[in-house]
């Protein structure tokens, strides 16, 4: 069993922070109709962090990280923030971060700012404004002072004046949208076995327990996702010759068997924490190798479909060099980082969240990040994939050494809730967590206590959005 969601949880508390209250249409529009102005932040810094808080910074129409300088440093990019941070090993250390965003705005504005920095060095903020194919320097703030109230963030708020002038509008090229195919995806785990139900107190059980090498266990629940709305399932790997690779196995020939679709959900971490590099391109590299080919193995963009569990515990230089390595080799996919940070999206082809208990405004929420990524092309030059996540609750309180995080489902009230809200983002594809997570009771499958009651909704919504499609 792994410590899995927790990390996910801290991620969406960290997300959640610093959320602001922007609004975004999800209605497609001419963009050729709007105004949009280009937008280049640059951060820099020679303090141990630095963050940028947006607290009102118009409508973002997308947005993408355009460069990163300094010695390896690390970073976070959300809509509303910019965090950056090194190790200070030598004075005057500097690293810089520089923020592309196109922003809805046909008026003067007042976009207000914090600015907030550690106990040594200073930090610099310059934001411009892209003018035919120049960038014009409209503010620029250096924070160098310490602030006595509050030494340990160094908090300084401040305003850019911008005056709307007609001839910083920004027409952007639109890339024509390779077709994606609406699927409804479940996570799905391969990992029980007949004497391990006991590991941990179950508030609700399967019809009956299951070992998931069992050819009849799998062949019904292939038949019950099917007849159900569910089109494929996201299956839980974790490396070759693993209990989950000789399930995977026996599954694909399942799938095939009943012309069901199915995509890997590669498990990033261990119980000892993040895999090596090394280890992740070998397994990424076997993986494409032994099972990409399949006719049952999910392709989106014409590529095999790779769900990475828990990837913003690797930083985004280090995917790069991985992915770089399996492309040069030939063996490409179609990568989905999980998280909502945007500098992601210059690495993988798409975000996604697995757990969503934690976002309070789930539809505005969904709303915000769809609107970046279904718009990345237009400064990005390459199509991004936008999936949303429904998830029937959450209770983690019978396992040991978790912090207790627990979401009443309402007898199916909060799995129709967040489908609502996944449909209305206008998703490219909506997964589900989860088909069979019995240990954090995310399962939908038939149930003791609930019998088929979430399997009936996943048939109604699934429909309600393909109609909508």
């Amino acid at each position: 069993m792994r410590m899995k969601f927790f990390t996910t949880l801290i991620i969406i508390l960290f997300f959640n922070l610093f959320l602001s209250s922007f609004t975004f249409g999800q209605k497609k529009k001419d963009t050729s109709q709007e105004s949009l102005i280009y937008l280049r932040v640059e951060l820099s810094t020679t303090s141990d962090w630095t963050i940028v808080h947006w607290e009102n910074f118009g409508q973002i129409k997308t947005m993408r990280v355009f460069a990163v300088e300094g010695n390896n440093p690390e970073f976070l990019v959300f809509y509303n923030q910019i965090k950056l941070t090194q190790k200070i090993e030598e004075q005057n250390r500097s690293s810089k971060i520089v923020v592309d965003y196109l922003i809805k705005s046909n008026k003067n504005e007042k976009w207000r700012f914090t600015l907030l920095r550690g106990a040594i060095g200073q930090s610099n903020l310059r934001v411009l404004i892209k003018k035919d194919l120049l960038f014009e320097e409209i503010y620029s703030f250096n924070h160098l002072s310490q602030v006595s109230d509050d030494l340990n963030e160094n908090k300084i708020t401040d305003e850019i004046i911008f005056n709307f002038d007609s001839t910083f509008v920004f027409k952007p090229e639109s890339i024509p949208a390779k077709k994606i195919p609406n699927l409804v995806l479940a996570f799905y785990y391969l990992w029980y076995t007949r004497d391990n139900w006991n590991i941990f107190p179950l508030k609700d059980e399967p019809l009956k327990f299951y070992s998931s090498d069992d050819d009849a266990t799998i062949t019904n629940q292939i038949k019950l996702a099917k007849a159900n709305g569910i089109d494929g399932f996201i299956t839980s790997w974790d490396g070759p010759d693993t209990y989950s690779d000789k399930n995977f196995r026996k599954f694909l020939k399942h799938c095939n068997k009943l012309k069901f679709k199915t995509a890997i959900y590669y498990e990033t971490l261990t119980d000892k924490g993040p895999r090596s590099d090394e280890e992740i391109f070998r397994h990424l590299k076997y993986l494409i190798q032994t099972y990409a080919g399949d006719k049952s193995f999910i392709k989106i963009l014409n590529k095999p479909l790779i769900v990475i569990w828990a990837s913003n515990e690797i930083s985004i230089n280090r995917w790069r060099q991985i992915i770089t390595r399996l492309r040069i080799e030939n063996l490409d996919a179609t990568f989905i980082g999980m998280g909502y940070d945007i500098s992601s999206l210059e690495v993988f082809d798409g975000v996604h969240q697995y757990g969503v208990i934690l976002m309070n405004e789930l539809q505005k929420e969904y709303q915000q990040i769809s609107e970046i990524v279904k718009n990345y092309h237009l400064i990005g030059n390459k199509q991004k994939i936008w999936t949303a996540t429904a998830q029937p609750g959450y209770d983690e309180r019978t396992i040991p050494g978790r912090k207790g995080f627990f979401k009443e489902r309402k007898s199916g009230k909060y799995y129709e809730e967040t489908f609502n809200a996944a449909i209305k983002s206008n998703p490219d594809l909506i997964f589900i967590t989860s088909f069979n997570e019995w240990w954090e009771h995310t399962h939908i499958e038939p149930s003791k206590k609930n019998g088929n009651l979430y399997l009936k909704l996943t048939k109604k919504f699934s429909q309600q959005w393909k109609m909508k499609k």
